[in-house]
């Protein structure tokens, strides 16, 4: 018989209660209790009770559970077993009241990973993190006639989360469609999934400045794109009912050049800034930035756009590699290795015939710099919108263009010597000119 484990509780993040006057008074009442840290479960029961508090008081208290910012400690004696972010207020009732786990293994959507000292495991199927040390995950599963209590009820609180096989897992089944790092991101980088900062906190503001809203010049090695002219403007101009309506994922099955002419109003209409945001010197929050064709969360307009010409046609540019420097509507050639750029055209899997093929990257210390959690999926809504303008004026233009599912992120990186960690790939499309001869999609 396993003796029953001592829970404690604190705060580790500020109420989300707004401006409700009347509950921010019950938690600087809390704030008595729960802040000079841990606080015994029974002692704060016993508080509760002692204070006469009416409902709005544990109203509160579930405010606080919910919005991920409570810790429960549990421990069994004088020895801890772990410590929970994000629990709700009636684990500690339901662990005790669960039958004993058997489970001899982690589910599949558990991470387990250091953090600073302590190990923290984690789970695509919770929003839960569970804080121990590696000797304890390290006995979780080893073969023993006498079970410790400390396993025990790490097994137990573990259990309950669905972070481990076996029947005591309260977490319905989440279908055969979730692969374990998607289901990861998709759920830290839900704004309700996990107990950590999420959204526009500006984690970076004050130890580093935001990084510009224009990539800084790459190279001396550059050619200059024309704007629009008036032909290319009135077919721009094309009604939106026209184009969505018209819009497809062509594949052209003959080679099909595009003019460096085309090219360049398909860049100046799709991606360059339409006028820029000044930042406020008196606020610290405050930011450059510029507005485009397409949104942007927080408006931080992170990505950048890469051309590799790899058939060459009446656009005039030789193959190689490019980088589009979109405040001068221009291009800088960068250094390019044959062999590499054939690897490299090679790898994004498209079958057909593809005069260019565009790359799109973020620059992390844009969104990264404002955002917690939600960065790459504010980025990857963002190349959605992105990919969506460039089809629609592809489409005005007569042109051919695909999104592709391909993402050689290491191999770019290396070829374009674009650092992977500020930098990283994150979408591809394949641009060619008018085609009478296509598939779509």
């Amino acid at each position: 018989m396993q003796r029953s484990p001592s829970f404690a509780y604190r705060v580790h993040g500020g109420p989300p209660l707004g401006q409700d006057s009347e509950a921010s008074g019950i938690v600087h009442e809390l704030g008595h209790v729960l802040g000079a840290g841990w606080v015994d479960a029974e002692a704060l029961d016993e508080w509760f009770c002692e204070q006469g508090h009416q409902i709005k008081d544990y109203l509160v208290w579930e405010k606080l559970h919910e919005g991920l910012q409570i810790e429960l400690r549990v421990t069994v004696g004088e020895e801890s077993v772990c410590s929970l972010k994000g629990v709700d207020s009636m684990f500690r009732r339901r662990l005790l009241s669960i039958p004993p786990n058997d489970a001899n293994a982690f589910a599949m959507h558990t991470l387990i990973r250091q953090s600073a000292d302590s190990v923290l495991i984690e789970s695509g199927d919770s929003t839960v993190s569970v804080q121990t040390n590696w000797s304890m995950v390290a006995d979780l599963f080893r073969e023993s006639l006498v079970e410790s209590e400390t396993r025990y009820w790490l097994k137990q609180a573990l259990g309950l989360l669905g972070m481990l096989d076996g029947p005591v897992s309260q977490l319905p089944a989440i279908g055969k469609y979730w692969e374990f790092h998607s289901r990861l991101f998709h759920r830290f980088s839900s704004t309700d999934g996990t107990p950590y900062p999420s959204g526009g906190t500006f984690p970076h503001m004050g130890s580093e400045p935001v990084a510009p809203v224009f990539k800084p010049p790459m190279t001396d090695n550059i050619l200059r794109l024309a704007k629009p002219p008036k032909k290319l403007k009135l077919q721009l101009a094309t009604g939106l009912d026209d184009v969505l309506g018209s819009r497809r994922s062509l594949r052209p099955q003959k080679p099909s050049p595009l003019t460096a002419t085309e090219l360049g109003a398909l860049l100046h209409a799709s991606f360059y800034p339409l006028r820029l945001i000044d930042h406020e010197p008196t606020s610290p929050s405050s930011y450059e930035a510029s507005k485009r064709p397409y949104p942007s969360g927080g408006g931080m307009h992170p990505l950048e756009l890469y051309l590799l010409v790899s058939q060459p046609g009446q656009h005039g540019l030789p193959n190689g590699l490019y980088h589009y420097r979109l405040r001068e509507h221009l291009l800088e050639a960068l250094p390019s290795n044959e062999a590499e750029l054939s690897k490299l055209a090679r790898a994004t899997i498209a079958d057909w015939p593809v005069s260019i093929t565009l790359f799109a990257t973020a620059r992390l210390g844009r969104t990264g710099w404002k955002y917690e959690a939600v960065t790459f999926r504010l980025i990857y809504a963002e190349w959605g919108a992105l990919l969506q303008t460039l089809h629609l004026n592809a489409t005005a233009l007569g042109l051919s263009l695909s999104g592709l599912g391909s993402l050689p992120a290491s191999l770019f990186s290396r070829v374009s010597q674009v650092d992977y960690n500020a930098e990283p790939l994150i979408g591809l499309a394949a641009l060619c000119g008018p085609a009478s001869e296509t598939t779509s999609k």
